[in-house]
């Protein structure tokens, strides 16, 4: 399949309502921490406890993490655990993976083709209605340095009395073996938004990348 084709294929994904998730690849567990009488248990939701000792009249109280671990593609981070998440894959052409908020969304997209963050946006480009121009961008998160690309664009609102609003996305490349490509594509993390700072924040301490190599999955 060409490069085009694909471009076309990810443009409509990522204006459309997120994908139905068609393979394997699961939400990440929600850590979890069981204390009973002031003795912290971690542990994941929906998994079985044995504590051993015991007991009366304990004193339980059961916290979730506030953030789960995105481990796919060689790319580790963490998001928020509230965020939803959805996983598409088309055979061995691509995989991508959305974890959604209120205001912001991330995703990681995954292609068997080289693929450059310029070559997504200049088909975007032709495929909606942008503000201005794209202008390059770079991300610093953690010790990994991301460049690529920034675009705003105008799409319908029916529930602003027919106003257009503007959405910002910025996509990055990530070092990835000759032949493949990973993209990050970030929604809405803008400086003015609580929910945005928390996910940059979680990006720049925990984001990380395996050496890339030639090994194919």
């Amino acid at each position: 399949m060409e490069v085009t084709t694909l471009l076309t294929m990810f443009c409509s994904v990522l204006l459309a309502s997120p994908p139905k998730d068609t393979d394997s690849s699961q939400e990440p567990p929600l850590k979890i921490t069981v204390t009973i009488d002031g003795k912290p248990i971690e542990s994941e939701l929906d998994q079985e406890l044995v504590i051993k000792g015991e007991f009366k009249d304990p004193k339980v109280r059961v916290r979730a993490a506030k953030t789960r671990r995105f481990n796919y593609a060689g790319v580790t981070f963490d998001y928020p655990s509230y965020f939803t998440w959805e996983s598409e894959r088309e055979g061995s052409i691509y995989h991508s993976w959305t974890m959604s908020g209120n205001d912001c969304m991330v995703m990681l997209m995954e292609f068997s083709v080289e693929m450059t963050a310029k070559e997504l946006v200049e088909n975007m480009e032709e495929e909606i209605s942008l503000y201005g121009k794209p202008t390059p961008t770079t991300r610093t998160f953690k010790n990994t340095n991301l460049k690529g690309a920034k675009i705003a664009m105008r799409l319908s609102d029916s529930s602003s009395d027919g106003e257009d609003i503007q959405v910002v996305q910025e996509v990055l490349e990530i070092p990835t073996p000759k032949g493949r490509s990973r993209l990050l594509l970030l929604q809405e993390l803008t400086p003015d938004d609580p929910e945005a700072q928390v996910v940059l924040d979680l990006l720049s301490k925990t984001f990380s990348i395996d050496e890339p190599s030639n090994k194919k999955d």
